[in-house]
């Protein structure tokens, strides 16, 4: 009998090596309804990098793969999704989120004539996809149910047809949402308490809470690892309209800041106070 070898030559050809997320302009409104602000906070600040796997990386696209098949469901019934991509603009243009897409006449007795719809599509496996059906959106997965808030207050739809994709037996749920208002100004409001922040937000708790464990800011937060040198971390960096950022530094103030520009810096840096605990 053949020996099996110890290490999958082929697993490591395939799977090795990690991929950097470049740091992104805005906040997601993907990403606003987490629950720690300082996370948050940090992310928009640049504070620290994250990779992923490629495990990770083909998880996080797996959507991607199942939305031209729920589009064609669409026209199959005779429906079509629009608008899918459009981006939703907040705080200044300092948070963005783009939509799965509107679909407009949906057939369902509480949706008016002519009403347009937004379109949410998610994929989950087994287990999760359960406790949603059981618990429902805002219990099981508060980070969408803030996220198509977000999309309809932003955009004025009354409701959401938020499609989920069960990955492990291709069941599929579709359920209407009605507009929660609370939940839109509530993440409205905090959209603007954390990019005009006048203090570092609290931690929500001690490195060895289960969030913090797992939390990729948890370096910065919990041990005391250097924060990253770039202009969102200086002292002279201010942030201004329409997703802009400016420097305020003595020899050359109030300049609009690139993307590149932010991420390189200057010899001028020094860390802005607030991060000092």
């Amino acid at each position: 009998m053949a020996k099996i070898p110890s290490k999958n030559h082929l697993q490591k050809l395939f799977e090795s090596g990690s991929i950097p997320n470049q740091h992104r302009p805005y906040l997601g409104y993907s990403e606003l309804g987490k629950t720690c602000d300082r996370y948050l906070y940090y992310k928009l600040r640049w504070c620290f990098s994250e990779t992923i796997s490629r495990r990770v990386q083909r998880i996080f696209t797996r959507g991607d793969l199942e939305e031209p098949r729920i589009h064609a469901e669409f026209k199959r019934i005779g429906l079509e999704i629009i608008n899918d991509q459009k981006e939703v603009i907040g705080a200044h243009k300092h948070i963005l989120g783009h939509i799965d897409g509107e679909v407009k006449n949906l057939p369902d007795p509480s949706v008016e004539k002519d009403e347009v719809v937004l379109v949410e599509v998610k994929t989950m496996n087994n287990k999760r996809y359960n406790t949603y059906l059981n618990k429902g959106l805002k219990l099981s997965d508060p980070q969408y149910y803030s996220q198509i808030n977000s999309y309809m207050g932003k955009l004025g739809h009354k409701k959401c047809l938020f499609i989920v994709h069960n990955k492990d037996n291709e069941e599929r749920s579709y359920i209407l949402y009605d507009f929660d208002k609370d939940e839109f100004d509530r993440i409205e409001k905090r959209a603007f308490d954390i990019l005009y922040a006048e203090f570092l937000p609290k931690k929500i708790g001690e490195a060895t809470w289960f969030e913090c464990k797992f939390c990729s800011a948890s370096p910065i937060c919990h041990k005391g690892a250097e924060i990253e040198k770039n202009c969102r971390t200086c002292k002279f960096v201010s942030i201004a309209e329409e997703g802009n950022w400016e420097c305020e530094h003595p020899i050359m103030p109030n300049v609009k800041l690139t993307h590149d520009h932010q991420r390189v810096g200057c010899g001028s840096w020094e860390l802005d106070p607030m991060f000092e605990e």
